[in-house]
């Protein structure tokens, strides 16, 4: 099968995100693609309103977005809702944030990637990381790899632990990757009829991508392919960041989910070693005597201890109780 742009279907979850959405779309409504579902759920009815003038804004536009909005705040449950919305004649899903800018040539390149690799099931564009220093590569990769804990490679994306998600820094070459940062990410939409995001990985998560693409990568190690023929730029935005302590738990289930579902491929001692790990330096950032450094020490202890309590909860999908 030939895929065209005509095939494409993109979703974008926001929140609160009046300020970020407009230079997201400027670039993905000029191209002939299947359809732009934008899957608001801000609880701020200001910023609600503003978005959906902005959707509005582009009704002249090659590919003018559709605008929904919803009550839930759950980057997974939005991506699934623009999976149930999306044309019934579209073939491949494109997940994009709100905060992402892509490049003039994204969608020709994924559909050449899809075209010429049949058994690939996703594609991504490369973030470049320009901010990764000589010094910080070289920190992560000695100090890091002793607790599986490593962010950044040269040419790899790969999983060496729950907490070890690496992502390469300078990358210059097509590879196949063992997961995805949901931040674009596109995928054959005839997989989602046997998976889903996982509904309860509820408010800002941090898990519901790599537990799609991992699951993915185990079952076909050249299901996803991170290509720099076209690139996209992440801008991180800080609106609608949570705190510490929510974070914090968050990280700290997020990963313990995705220990116990993928527990086959991941080693328990390698997994405990990698969490005294993060303790280790956590102590050692209470050295800098900051007040920040010492919240963030706290929640780290008493959101561990809520997941070896949680143990079943968390296996069970009863992944949010904290917040109440």
């Amino acid at each position: 099968m030939a895929y065209s742009l005509n095939d494409i279907s993109v979703i974008i979850p926001t929140y609160n995100r009046s300020a970020e959405i407009q230079e997201t779309l400027n670039e993905i409504v000029k191209h002939p693609i299947k359809e732009i579902l934008l899957i608001d759920q801000s609880t701020n009815i200001e910023e609600a309103n503003q978005i959906k003038t902005i959707c509005d804004s582009y009704k002249t536009s090659i590919c003018p977005p559709k605008y929904y909005h919803f009550d839930f705040a759950s980057t997974a449950k939005a991506r699934n809702k623009g999976i149930e919305l999306s044309n019934n004649q579209s073939k491949i899903i494109c997940f994009i944030d709100d905060d992402v800018s892509i490049a003039n040539n994204y969608f020709q390149i994924i559909i050449q990637k899809f075209n010429n690799n049949p058994n690939t099931q996703g594609v991504a564009a490369y973030n470049q990381l320009s901010t990764v220093s000589k010094n910080t590569y070289l920190i992560d990769l000695f100090l890091g790899s002793i607790f599986f804990l490593r962010n950044y490679d040269k040419d790899k994306c790969r999983m060496v632990s729950p907490y070890g998600n690496i992502y390469p820094y300078n990358l210059n070459k097509d590879i196949y990757a063992e997961w995805f940062p949901g931040f674009n990410t596109a995928y054959k939409k005839e997989i989602f009829t046997t998976i889903q995001f996982n509904d309860n990985l509820g408010g800002y998560s941090l898990a519901e991508d790599t537990d799609v693409s991992y699951g993915l990568f185990l079952k076909n190690p050249k299901a996803l392919i991170l290509t720099t023929d076209t690139i996209v730029k992440h801008r991180y935005s800080a609106i609608e960041r949570i705190d510490h302590k929510k974070l914090s738990y968050i990280n700290q289930i997020d990963h313990f989910y995705i220990y116990w579902k993928y527990n086959e491929s991941f080693n328990k001692i390698k997994f405990y070693w990698s969490l005294f790990g993060i303790l280790i330096f956590r102590t050692i950032s209470l050295l800098n005597f900051k007040s920040k450094s010492i919240i963030k020490w706290r929640y780290f202890i008493k959101s561990w201890l809520y997941c070896i309590k949680n143990k079943k909860q968390i296996m069970n999908g009863e992944m949010r109780n904290f917040i109440i």
